[in-house]
């Protein structure tokens, strides 16, 4: 859009917070990887890379096979950009909705984990948990490549942090 919502929250955050605050930050950096655009073949042309998310995916709405194959079909498609985000979701939606029973979270996570991993060498693929407390930020770490916590404080990011460990991947909504 030529930076106009970069322009745009730029205003508000001027109006929030002051010209004190936010006079000489940077508000947003652009960051270039080795990664290039496919219509070029010179090596010395990085381009902005981005990684795309689904978000948080219902662990009950497909199987864990098929989790990970289209998984691997969109990484393979997209030169490795995709990071699968996968939630336990919510009662109401898992029975109400969809008809299935709800498993007790952890154990839930831990087989879907299990399933998903399954023949792939172990947190190879690109694999986030959206997990909030203790035990499944535990399981997050053992078992996929990190965490993407939702609506969550300050003070939380900080002890999922130091649960998950320094090489594990931290993604949070606040």
């Amino acid at each position: 859009n030529g930076g106009g919502f970069l322009y745009i929250a730029s205003q508000i955050g001027y109006m929030v917070a002051g010209s004190t605050r936010t006079a000489s930050k940077t508000f947003e950096r652009l960051q270039f990887s080795d990664r290039r655009a496919a219509d070029t073949n010179d090596p010395e042309s990085n381009t902005p890379f981005y990684n795309v998310a689904s978000g948080i995916a219902n662990i009950y709405a497909r199987d864990s096979f098929t989790a990970q194959r289209a998984l691997i079909s969109l990484n393979a498609l997209y030169g490795d950009r995709f990071v699968l985000g996968l939630g336990v979701s919510h009662i109401p939606m898992v029975e109400g909705l969809r008809g299935h029973r709800y498993d007790k979270p952890l154990a839930a996570m831990s087989a879907y984990l299990d399933g998903i991993n399954k023949s792939a060498p172990a947190n190879e693929l690109p694999v986030v948990v959206a997990a909030l407390g203790p035990k499944m930020l535990a399981l997050s770490a053992a078992k996929s490549r990190g965490a993407v916590p939702y609506n969550v404080t300050p003070r939380h990011t900080a002890e999922a942090a130091a649960i998950l460990g320094p090489s594990k991947w931290l993604a949070v909504e606040q």
